[in-house]
């Protein structure tokens, strides 16, 4: 069991502990539980449940249960209790999500240059929310109701963790599990045409988010 003091990049004073696979297992935000395949199965008193793609599809808090629905090109369509609509997530141009709840309401995401939502407008034309996030997430300036979406991750399994595909982001601004593509990954690019052509990126929303939004070229041998 390995313990470390760190004090991250803006409020967070925490001692992080992990397992022997490098999963924290607790940041003095939350506690962790941990599958085999490196996946969360418990985060603080929320039990999950992931499909076949290794995708969450299933939050058990405190015995109300609510479902993951995606869409077929695997962005998060909408989040059931049973047959009944928690949110559904609707993309619309320029990047803007529409965000429909069972009661009816309906708020406009307005993102930014990364997919962040910075504002959040209602059916009426006024402010619902209004966010600013430091470069690893963390927010601030907050005004209005808190609804967190960081590059359009949102944080619907506990709060100040947001649910990446392959892995959960705390506002810490690191990351609770390793890099599910690995530590590193050797490629033997042939010479000729391919030399210097060849792109490599890793699995969507997997590595550090600065990687989310960079593609990384392998030079020529």
């Amino acid at each position: 069991m390995l313990t470390l003091g760190i004090s991250d990049r803006l409020r967070h004073s925490a001692i992080v502990s992990d397992d022997s696979n490098g999963n924290v297992t607790n940041d003095s935000l939350h506690t962790y539980s941990w599958d085999t395949y490196g996946r969360p199965i418990t985060i603080d008193s929320v039990n999950v449940t992931y499909d076949a793609l290794g995708r969450m599809v299933e939050r058990n808090n405190g015995g109300y249960i609510t479902q993951v629905v995606y869409a077929p090109t695997g962005s998060k369509l909408a989040v059931m209790n049973g047959q009944t609509l928690s949110a559904a997530f609707v993309p619309l141009t320029g990047g803007a999500v529409a965000e429909y709840h069972s009661g009816g309401s309906a708020y406009y995401r307005h993102p930014d240059w990364l997919g962040s939502s910075r504002f959040i407008s209602t059916q009426t034309r006024t402010m619902h929310a209004d966010t600013a996030y430091a470069p690893f997430g963390e927010p601030y300036a907050q005004s209005g109701t808190s609804d967190l979406s960081f590059t359009g991750m949102d944080q619907g399994t506990v709060a100040g963790l947001y649910d990446f595909p392959a892995r959960e982001y705390s506002i810490q601004g690191r990351w609770p599990s390793p890099d599910p593509a690995g530590h590193g990954v050797a490629v033997t690019v042939p010479r000729g045409k391919l030399a210097g052509r060849l792109r490599f990126t890793r699995p969507a929303r997997s590595s550090a988010t600065a990687a989310d939004h960079l593609d990384h070229l392998i030079g020529a041998m």
